[in-house]
């Protein structure tokens, strides 16, 4: 049996030997063969292993655990934590700490830095007290007053000065500010005549020549050499002028002397026609006596000046801006202006085919290549809508639920400001990125979107350039012409007739692509589309050479039907041609037709071609009273 002990019977024991066994039960009473037997060295070792377990390395602390030895050491990692050290002052402790400061003292400077690649502080002293004494930069010659600056004991300098001597009576010598300075100076009883010499002549104003040599003195005294006198400087009292060659004018006035030195006297105007070129004929600049002539520029652009060439400066008339921003009126003198084209504004030169219109009422337009003959079936299109918001980022315009649609042609329009940047007005482009409320704009068709680079001001509307778009696709083609692209067109068959007008072919359409129109520039305004508007077909089979005009009164586009009916036409009406219309045909002429299998314009008949005809009758004919 194991006998029960309490544990605080266990400090009465002595330490167990190694080798002793400790019983381990699960009850209080237990038989031998129910106890588990422990060695009391392997308590030890199981206990320093759990030491050893909780002893738990840091960044700053390692364990080292010796089994053998049953020793666990902690040591410090390097450079991870702050220890204090011991700082002495010969030989005696003055304090630990962390810190060591170093503090600046007088005449010593002390300068320290990290050394992080040493894995150190580099620490420097410097003296900043006297470590010689020199001469300052002076004139002649100077005297050093430091004889030396000795190193002392301590390690310290003595600074060493020659003291200051009066070589002669000439001199004195006494402290002044306060014993701060020496001052030295001349005693003038003891100076006389001799102690003068070259390096401090006498000067003039105490009777002396202020030079050491006779060339310096003359110059001071302002007395002339003999001989050549080359160094005078002024010349009076002379009643003849010095000639050219002695260096003078050998003229006695100023013109004298201009004329003997061939000197410019004055500019002035050879004629009195004109503006003259001479600003001013005798002008001190600088010093000097110069001319001035007035530059020669164009005061604007209807006058060129040349480079000159050859001595001469070439003036000529710009001759396609001679009556550019004219301020008067021009005079032509009975001359015609000639090959002047249509006018386009109201302050623009009409045309004498222009002006003999008007006198008709009419409004003349550039002719059209066709005309059509019937209904062009199509999608007009005329919306306007005002942007809201325009995004310089993004490129893009937002006007909410417009009725844009991709492929739409437009044009931008301000009132009261001007279009955004990148879009002109009277341009036309391309709806392309259209959402619901938003779309961009392009130069072609599905292009990439225009640049804005800014916002534009006042109104911004955004307007369909009022096309008319084909149902289909295929080449468009008007009264048997087959039209290309910027041909201009008279549509005035359009079921709805608010859609007339004259348009311009701004895609001829394909197999691919539908034919597009849009109103010409000069026919997409009401005040361009005014009763009288006349033009001229070129082309077709039915309308070709006629001429239509307008003749709706005061119509509102895109609101009033424009009707247009023939002006002129190719065509001599039923019943219109009288015998007066050929009252100039030869005696003896019978005009018809005999050769030829077809029709044709008719021509004079020969005598044969008449009885020719004459035969093919199928009764008898009676000439002259016989039968043929």
């Amino acid at each position: 049996m194991v006998a029960t002990r309490n544990i605080t019977d266990l400090a009465a024991l002595s330490t167990p030997s190694a080798d002793d066994i400790l019983l381990i039960v699960d009850r209080l009473t237990a038989t031998s063969s129910e106890a588990k037997q422990i060695t009391w060295a392997d308590v030890t070792e199981a206990i320093q292993d759990i030491v050893a377990a909780q002893a738990t390395d840091t960044s700053t602390i390692v364990f080292t655990y010796d089994d053998a030895a049953a020793t666990l050491s902690a040591a410090v990692v390097d450079n991870t934590s702050t220890q204090k050290s011991i700082y002495s002052l010969e030989g005696t402790n003055i304090g630990t700490r962390q810190e060591l400061n170093f503090i600046d003292g007088t005449g010593v400077n002390i300068e320290a830095a990290d050394a992080a690649g040493d894995d150190r502080v580099n620490v420097t002293v410097n003296n900043t007290g006297l470590n010689s004494a020199i001469n300052l930069t002076a004139s002649g010659t100077t005297f050093n007053l430091v004889s030396g600056t000795p190193v002392q004991g301590d390690g310290s300098q003595q600074l060493q000065v020659r003291p200051l001597k009066i070589g002669s009576n000439q001199l004195s010598a006494s402290l002044t500010d306060s014993n701060e300075s020496v001052t030295l100076d001349l005693v003038p009883g003891n100076i006389d005549i001799n102690s003068l010499n070259t390096a401090s002549p006498l000067a003039v104003s105490v009777g002396g020549t202020g030079s050491s040599n006779a060339a310096a003195a003359r110059v001071a005294l302002g007395a002339a050499t003999a001989g050549a006198n080359s160094d005078l400087t002024e010349l009076s009292g002379l009643t003849t002028p010095l000639s050219v060659g002695q260096g003078g004018t050998g003229g006695s006035t100023a013109g004298d002397a201009l004329r003997n030195i061939e000197g410019l006297a004055v500019l002035e105007s050879v004629g009195s026609t004109g503006e003259s070129l001479i600003a001013d004929g005798s002008n001190l600049v600088g010093g000097e006596y110069r001319g001035q002539l007035k530059t020669i520029r164009p005061f604007s652009n209807r006058v060129a000046v040349a480079a000159s060439l050859n001595n001469e400066v070439t003036i000529d008339v710009n001759a396609d801006n001679v009556l550019s921003a004219a301020t008067s009126s021009v005079n032509f003198n009975g001359v015609r202006l000639t090959n002047v084209g249509l006018p386009l504004s109201d302050t623009d030169v009409s045309t004498k085919a222009y002006a003999d219109s008007v006198a008709q009422g009419l409004t003349v337009k550039v002719a059209s290549r066709a005309a059509s003959t019937a209904n062009f079936l199509s999608t007009y299109n005329n919306t306007s809508e005002v942007i809201t918001a325009v995004d310089v980022a993004t490129d893009t315009l937002t006007s909410n639920s417009h009725a844009f649609t991709d492929g739409d042609r437009v044009r931008v329009a301000s009132t009261g400001g001007s279009t955004p940047g990148g879009l002109p007005a009277g341009t036309t482009f391309f709806v392309v990125g259209s959402t619901t409320n938003t779309f961009q704009l392009s130069a072609t068709d599905g292009g990439a979107a225009q640049d804005i680079v800014n916002t534009g001001s006042g109104t911004i509307t955004v307007t369909h350039s009022l096309y008319l778009e084909a149902t289909g696709n295929g080449a468009i083609q008007i009264d048997d012409i087959s039209l290309v692209a910027n041909d201009r067109v008279v549509l005035k068959d359009q079921t709805d007739q608010t859609q007339n007008g004259i348009y311009v072919v701004s895609n001829a359409g394909s197999a691919t692509e539908p034919a597009v129109l849009t109103r010409a520039d000069d026919f997409n305004a009401d005040g361009e589309v005014v009763s009288g508007s006349f033009t001229f077909v070129q082309e077709g089979t039915n309308n070709a050479n006629v001429a239509f005009v307008q003749i709706t009164q005061q119509p509102i586009l895109d609101v009033s039907d424009l009707v247009f009916t023939p002006f002129s036409t190719n065509q001599v009406p039923d019943n219109t041609v009288t015998d007066a219309k050929l009252a100039d045909m030869a005696t003896g002429t019978i005009k018809g037709r005999q050769t030829g299998s077809t029709t044709g314009d008719p021509e004079n008949l020969t005598a044969d071609q008449v009885v020719a005809i004459l035969n093919t009758a199928s009764d008898n004919v009676f000439l002259d009273g016989g039968v043929y």
